[in-house]
């Protein structure tokens, strides 16, 4: 299993909301989220949204849907079924925050806090970088994934494990960041989302291909090199970590992030298919 911490919470949410809404064999609520938990949630797993005018289907019917999905996702591409895992693990959860009674649950085990922390719920460090309470931060950290994951798994191929550690550690690295700075500014804040784990591929990318051009969502006129932008992010979440009346995000857990893709570009230089070369890192 590609995340077994993460599989084993969300099998138990699964049980948890077919048990509450399944009634005689049938569907009763409006919209529920099924979630498949095959090979790290493939694209199986994304969310199927049941409306009422489906009031008839079965759950038989549900299950054979399901076993389409992950009949197409078998035919799909290592680095496709790599992908769509991280991506459709991240759309099912943030689903599930739209299905009231779960709540209280996503907050104790997807929400990463230092109350959680205190409770022993050592997994909300690595559950809440797949966890978004908002369609624009899920889109957001969604479409900036997937813009550099198809590179970055082709420079780590085909060692899956190397792609995995670069999203999964620049989670781990943000969570950890950013409880340290709530800690050390004694901030009672919680924070969820991937934008950690995005960092970790961002700075990726950048350092392995510095003089790439980026462009910016929305505004197709301005390009600058990707070296550029990566001191630009780490300026702009520098003065905001160090001036709070001009925070806007958790700047500490996007610098954790970015710390985490740095170090293992040249931590993992070896096993590389592109090889880092400082002599390209330059602003001019």
């Amino acid at each position: 299993m590609a995340f077994p911490v993460l599989n084993g919470v969300l099998q138990r949410v699964k049980q948890k909301v077919i048990s509450k809404f399944q009634k005689n064999g049938r569907i009763k609520k409006t919209a529920i989220l099924l979630l498949g938990t095959g090979m790290g949630c493939t694209i199986a797993s994304a969310p199927i949204f049941l409306s009422q005018n489906s009031s008839g289907l079965s759950i038989d019917a549900v299950k054979d849907e399901m076993n389409k999905l992950r009949q197409k996702a078998s035919s799909m591409s290592p680095q496709d079924k790599m992908i769509f895992s991280i991506i459709g693990t991240n759309i099912a959860v943030f689903g599930l925050w739209r299905v009231p009674a779960l709540q209280g649950f996503l907050s104790r085990h997807f929400l990463l806090s230092l109350e959680n922390l205190r409770h022993g719920r050592i997994h909300t460090l690595l559950t809440s970088a797949f966890s978004h309470h908002s369609f624009p931060h899920l889109a957001f950290n969604m479409i900036a994934f997937y813009s550099f994951a198809p590179t970055m798994y082709k420079v780590t191929s085909p060692y899956d494990s190397l792609f995995l550690t670069l999203y999964l550690g620049g989670g781990l690295s943000c969570s950890i960041f950013s409880l340290l700075n709530k800690s050390i500014r004694s901030l009672p804040s919680s924070s969820l989302g991937a934008s950690g784990c995005v960092y970790s591929v961002l700075f990726a990318f950048g350092l392995l291909f510095p003089q790439a051009q980026l462009g910016i969502i929305f505004i197709p006129f301005v390009s600058f090199s990707a070296f550029k932008g990566l001191c630009g992010l780490a300026a702009f979440d520098t003065l905001g970590l160090l001036f709070r009346r001009i925070a806007i995000f958790d700047h500490a857990g996007h610098i954790g992030g970015a710390i985490f893709g740095s170090a293992f570009v040249f931590g993992a230089a070896d096993y590389l298919r592109v090889k880092p070369n400082p002599d390209k890192y330059r602003l001019f």
